[in-house]
């Protein structure tokens, strides 16, 4: 699905098979970066809150937080509403896709604090997240194991933990 904020279109990806749910991490489409993306962020259109909430899938609530912390920053209409430039989502795109996979904000405000070395900082923070979800899917696989056979009636060994 593609949806066009200002002249550069963003393909969303639904979060649960059934196609229905907030959308993952938007992605721009080639032809997003073709035109519109390839741009300077300066002539970027600004969005709303609203636009921002359906377009990444975080709550206003969250948006607030992020910005109070510093990793966002929105700036004010003749309205006193917040609209976010194409550097606030950008911002925000690493955000969602880092909180995604179990970054903690304090981790995620450390990658974006350093543009300079924040791949080499995420690389770093993701190869950490696999190893502890590879041990807890080791876990989860030797209490499965246990409970099945527990189930069948043989003596099954305890689980490791």
């Amino acid at each position: 699905m593609l949806k066009v904020i200002g002249r550069a279109p963003i393909a969303l990806k639904a979060s649960d098979k059934r196609g229905i749910g907030r959308p993952l991490v938007p992605e721009i489409s080639k032809a997003g970066r073709q035109g519109a993306a390839a741009r300077a962020h300066a002539y970027a259109p600004r969005i709303g809150l609203g636009e921002v909430v359906e377009l990444f899938g975080v709550t206003a609530r969250a948006l607030r937080y992020y910005e109070q912390l510093g990793l966002i920053e929105a700036t004010r209409d003749r309205m006193n509403r917040r609209r976010y430039d194409a550097i606030a989502r950008d911002r925000l795109l690493w955000i969602v896709a880092l909180r995604g996979v179990g970054l903690g904000l304090a981790e995620i405000a450390e990658i974006l604090a350093r543009p300079e070395r924040g791949s080499d900082l995420a690389l770093g923070y993701l190869a950490k997240a696999r190893k502890q979800t590879l041990a807890r899917l080791g876990r989860i696989e030797s209490l499965l194991t246990y409970l099945q056979a527990a189930e069948a009636g043989s003596a099954p060994a305890k689980p490791r933990g």
